[in-house]
C-alpha cells in the first residue's frame, strides 16, 4: 500500500509513486494508492486533519485492502510526511511490514519549514513580509488559518506536528522495515535496513525532468521480494 507525501510533495511525488505502482504490479504485486483526506480527489477539508486523521486514513485504506486480497498485514510504502504516518499507523502494529523514503522525522522542522514557505510567498507577492511569524503563530492560536504552497495549515495540524516524535517512532518499531534515504538523511539506530543512495528530490519541483528515481523504486521493489519470499517459507 501506497502512503504518499502531503501538500505540494505530494502533488510532485504523483509521476515516482505511479511508476513505484506499475513496477510492483507488474512484479505480481496487488497495489493500493490512496490520498488523504482534503487532498487531491479525496472529500473533506485539509485544514481539518492532522497526523491522527492521516493514520486513520491509512487504517481505513489497509481495510480496503485487506477486503480485497485477504492480506490482513499488507506492506506499507510511505515517502515523506508519509513515512511519518505510517510510522504513526504501526506504533502499535509491528506485524505491518514498512518501507520509508526520505522520511520526514523531524516533524517539528517539518511545521517551521511550512510558515517560512508562507513567509517567501508573502516577499513574491508584496515585495515585504506582511505578517511576521510571531503574527502567523497568533493567527493560529486565535482559530486562524494560514497558508502554505495554497494549504490552508490549522493551529492542531502544526501543533500535532510538532509534538509528533517519527524517529523514536522508527528506533521503537520492532517489525521489518527498510529506510531509502539520500547520504546526508538522519536516521536514527533502530533495526531497520537503510539503503542510502543518491537520488533527486522528486517531491519537489523538477529542476531539469521528471524522470522517477530508479534507484529508489528498484530498492523498495526488491526488498517487498525478498519480504514476500520470506512470508511464503
Amino acid at each position: 500500500m501506497l502512503c504518499t507525501a502531503d501538500g505540494e510533495e505530494r502533488a510532485w511525488c504523483h509521476r515516482t509513486y505511479m511508476f513505484l505502482a506499475r513496477t510492483l504490479a507488474e512484479r505480481g504485486f496487488a497495489v493500493l494508492r490512496f490520498e488523504y483526506t482534503g487532498q487531491g480527489e479525496s472529500g473533506g477539508a485539509y485544514e481539518d486533519t492532522t497526523i491522527a486523521t492521516r493514520a486513520g486514513d491509512i487504517a481505513a485504506a489497509v481495510k480496503v485492502a485487506t477486503d480485497r486480497t485477504g492480506e490482513h498485514a499488507p506492506a506499507l510504502v510511505g515517502a515523506r510526511l508519509g513515512a511519518a504516518c505510517v510510522l504513526e499507523f504501526v506504533r502499535e502494529r509491528p506485524q505491518y511490514p514498512i518501507a520509508l523514503i526520505e522520511p520526514v522525522l523531524d516533524t517539528s522542522a517539518y511545521a517551521r519549514n511550512l510558515l517560512r514557505v508562507n513567509l517567501t510567498t508573502q516577499m513574491v507577492i508584496h515585495g515585504q513580509v506582511v505578517q511576521t511569524s510571531e503574527q502567523l503563530l497568533e493567527t493560529l492560536a486565535s482559530g486562524g488559518y494560514v497558508s502554505a504552497n495554497g494549504y490552508r495549515l490549522s493551529h492542531k495540524l502544526l501543533d500535532g506536528l510538532e509534538r509528533h516524535r517519527a524517529a523514536e517512532q522508527l528506533s521503537g518499531f520492532q517489525g521489518r522495515a527498510l529506510v531509502v534515504a539520500t547520504p546526508a538523511a538522519r536516521i536514527p539506530t533502530s533495526s531497520a535496513e537503510i539503503v542510502r543512495t543518491s537520488f533527486p528530490p522528486f517531491w519537489k519541483e523538477p529542476k531539469a525532468d521528471m524522470t522517477p528515481p530508479k534507484a529508489v523504486i528498484e530498492a523498495v521493489a526488491s526488498w517487498l521480494e525478498q519480504h514476500a519470499e520470506r512470508s511464503a517459507q
